[in-house]
């Protein structure tokens, strides 16, 4: 498959069948062309999101992260995935929303969305005052969205020292 530029790989987020399909998606030999990796509504362990990601990281112009369900996942682990794919050379734009960190504990599981650093998050401006005459403004803290080479890289290597 030396050929392929862009792949797109989704699951329905919440199934844990899913999951043996990255162990083995982990494993595969590296894409040498890809330059678009879009996965979205997944369910994985993060070991095997992590080395299948970072295996196409010296390629990758263009990464999303969306809705994922990120199995034994601690933020120590993502702090340490987004140091590794800051060191990626051609990486022009980065999306991430809503990551879930989770923890199988006895027959269930514990899982929370990974907090962002409030400076690195997309501000939301609205397009109409309010009552009061004020145009109000917050923050998306699950969305981030960046675009530009070298600045993705630089909010990258931010962000992996940012969520401690």
């Amino acid at each position: 498959m030396p050929a392929l530029k862009h792949l797109d790989l989704s699951s329905h987020v919440g199934s844990a069948t899913g999951i043996p399909a990255w162990n083995i998606l982990a494993n595969v030999p590296k894409f040498p062309n890809l330059e678009a990796l879009l996965l979205r509504s997944c369910d994985m362990n993060v070991h095997d999101m992590t080395r299948f990601v970072l295996k196409q990281a010296d390629t990758l112009k263009y990464l999303e992260l969306f809705e994922l369900y990120l199995y034994e996942c601690t933020v120590a682990d993502m702090s340490l995935f987004y140091a590794q794919l800051s060191i990626a050379s051609r990486m022009e734009e980065f999306h991430q929303t809503g990551l879930t960190l989770a923890r199988v504990i006895g027959n269930g599981h514990r899982a929370r969305y990974l907090g962002l650093p409030r400076h690195l998050c997309v501000v939301d401006i609205a397009n109409d005052e309010n009552e009061d005459g004020y145009i109000e403004v917050g923050i998306r803290r699950q969305l981030l969205h960046w675009k530009g080479h070298p600045g993705v890289k630089d909010k990258l290597l931010d962000l992996s020292v940012g969520l401690f």
